[in-house]
């Protein structure tokens, strides 16, 4: 089935499994480096080990916070509040939802290095992995004359208006932020547009 999707799909849904190593499994994080070019060649028996455990750890996920009461159930969100901003301010025809994803993690993790949390590591194995994988890294810049903070306002994660995120503490783990200073996450934004 995964055959028949055109490539840039492929790709798209290698980003939402990428997410699963970041936020709950730094081993499996390894493995997807290491796995790069048995992930771009679709390998069937890498592919087959990244589904299932892929499926695995979100379904841990849901199990411990089925309601969604806990809290807990937001880290499967790490890196869409800037992902659903991208994607809401091109109208959802620029960027395809894994690709926002993979630029939304990077933001992430560089607001997560701008509050102290972590150091640029996490970051630049991102980063080296999306180009492997042949995903986007920048946020476009035309997005930078749009207001995305307002965006992000209507998150779902936000609250009263308030802006929360999902950011690293370490690769493998991640937390919900609350209160995170709107001037930084422009920086974040404006920064990412610029690196390469």
């Amino acid at each position: 089935m995964l055959d028949t999707l055109p490539d840039r799909q492929y790709r798209c849904g290698v980003a939402e499994v990428v997410k699963y190593g970041v936020i709950m499994d730094a081993e499996f994080f390894d493995f997807l480096e290491r796995s790069a070019e048995a992930i771009n060649r679709h390998e069937a028996e890498t592919i087959s080990k990244i589904v299932a455990h892929s499926c695995r750890l979100k379904a841990d996920v849901v199990e411990e916070d089925e309601f969604e009461t806990t809290g807990r159930r937001a880290i499967l969100n790490y890196g869409h509040t800037f992902a659903h901003a991208f994607e809401t301010s091109s109208d959802y025809e620029e960027l395809q939802h894994g690709e926002a994803v993979a630029i939304g993690m990077i933001c992430a993790a560089h607001l997560a290095e701008k509050l102290g949390r972590i150091d640029d590591s996490l970051n630049r194995r991102q980063r080296s992995l999306w180009k492997k994988l042949g995903l986007p890294t920048v946020v476009p810049k035309h997005l930078l004359g749009i207001d995305l903070i307002s965006v992000m306002r209507r998150d779902k994660k936000s609250q009263g208006g308030k802006l929360r995120f999902v950011l690293p503490s370490r690769l493998g783990h991640v937390e919900l932020v609350e209160n995170v200073n709107e001037d930084l996450v422009r920086q974040v934004i404006r920064e990412t547009a610029v690196t390469t």
